[in-house]
């Protein structure tokens, strides 16, 4: 079988070339590029502190982490070509797999980072191959789950290593990545600092006007005999003497806002380590959906290939 291409090793390269198009078609169309995540990395911090006050739980999640639902479907693609890869080995059609996924470079112009997943990607499905007919041999439990489940997630380990490898080179080179970084976090630090700063004024009126109060109550039970117009004169008084409270003695303005956050010891070690720090990111990123999410369910696929479609252990 691994000697000869029959007609069912040239179904199988054109079934898992299908899975492979499908993935990639569906990061070009939900536009999951570097340039997106950039964007997303970067408001995180302001999303997370102001974006839950202005919305429910639900529409948090929907609004701001709808990329990571489409990535997580692109990669379910990739899984089932792999898991199928496990389970059913094409023979020497499987050097041809890099094939059907060169040519759909032309969506993402030939790119560092599509380059060097396509290389990925080969290499996993060579791994896939491989792992799938050694667990053959060694898993006695739960086979037809474990052999997609452990095949395909430490063939997408490979995978992975390379979209490091080309995020961090992408980074690296292309000096845009981070210029876009600085500046959407930096205006989003402008928009907590603006936000506290609010906050501060509308709580501090408050607290003015709660003091006020209380101090007036114990003037008139010390001094039930004093008339309104005393007991108005002696509240304004109050009022003057805590002004302090509702403003600011310096009040900073947004050109120096800004120039205090670019001189910033933080901002500036972000853009020191921004290709480490992004590539590193999208890697942990890729390795809790390839743990928790891509594992698991590359089972239940060859649980579907060996159960349902009846191929042989």
């Amino acid at each position: 079988m691994g000697d000869k291409i029959s007609k069912s090793n040239i179904a199988s390269f054109i079934f898992v070339s299908l899975t492979y198009a499908i993935g990639l078609i569906t990061i070009y169309l939900t536009d999951l590029t570097l340039a997106s995540a950039t964007t997303l990395q970067a408001k995180l911090f302001e999303i997370f502190i102001l974006g839950v006050s202005e919305k429910s739980i639900i529409e948090f999640i929907f609004s701001y982490f709808k990329p990571l639902f489409y990535l997580s479907l692109a990669l379910l693609f990739f899984c089932f070509g792999l898991s199928f890869l496990a389970v059913k080995n094409p023979g020497r059609m499987k050097y041809f797999l890099i094939l059907p996924i060169l040519p759909l470079g032309i969506l993402f112009n030939f790119s560092i980072l599509f380059l060097l997943f396509s290389f990925g990607l080969y290499v996993a499905s060579l791994c896939s191959i491989t792992f799938g007919e050694t667990y053959k041999e060694e898993i006695k439990k739960w086979k037809s789950f474990r052999i997609g489940s452990k095949a395909v997630s430490e063939a997408l380990f490979f995978a992975f290593l390379f979209i490091f490898l080309g995020s961090l080179l992408t980074f690296s080179i292309d000096e845009t990545y981070k210029q876009t970084f600085m500046n959407t976090t930096i205006s989003g630090l402008k928009n907590i600092i603006r936000s506290e700063i609010e906050n501060f004024e509308i709580n501090s009126a408050k607290l003015k006007e709660e003091i006020i109060k209380s101090q007036m109550e114990k003037i008139r039970e010390q001094y039930p005999n004093l008339t309104e117009q005393q007991y108005a004169e002696i509240e304004k008084d109050l009022e003057n003497s805590m002004g302090n409270l509702t403003t600011f003695s310096f009040k900073p303005t947004e050109s120096l806002i800004e120039s205090s956050l670019k001189n910033s010891l933080i901002i500036n070690s972000l853009s020191y380590w921004f290709p480490l720090f992004m590539s590193f990111t999208i890697w942990i990123l890729l390795e809790f959906l390839r743990n928790f999410l891509l594992s698991p369910i590359s089972g239940l696929f060859s649980v579907f290939y060996f159960k349902i479609l009846n191929f042989r252990i």
